[in-house]
């Protein structure tokens, strides 16, 4: 079991694998102050993630890119590390 998207970027790389069936892993929650109603407004936007190409910014990156930024440019990604990106968020 694994999440979706790691599936695709391995068959991608040529690892052999064979994906048996699909699996809800859950439900998201974009955490963001008022003025953000909605993933388009997150253009321009600093957006923190505890890390890079692991599920939480991946399904974020797949909602912005489906509905239509870019994520690489439009988004300003801020790895918070050591911090979870709610805290930061809490302290503005």
């Amino acid at each position: 079991m694994n999440f979706p998207p790691n599936h695709i970027a391995s068959i991608d790389a040529g690892v052999p694998i064979k994906v048996l069936t699909g699996l809800h892993s859950g439900c998201l929650e974009l955490i963001a102050k008022e003025s953000i109603r909605s993933v388009t407004d997150l253009r321009g936007k600093r957006v923190g993630v505890d890390g890079f190409n692991n599920s939480r910014h991946k399904w974020l990156t797949l909602m912005s890119a489906y509905v239509g930024l870019d994520p690489v440019n439009d988004i300003q990604w801020v790895l918070t590390k050591d911090v979870k990106p709610t805290e930061l968020f809490i302290q503005g």
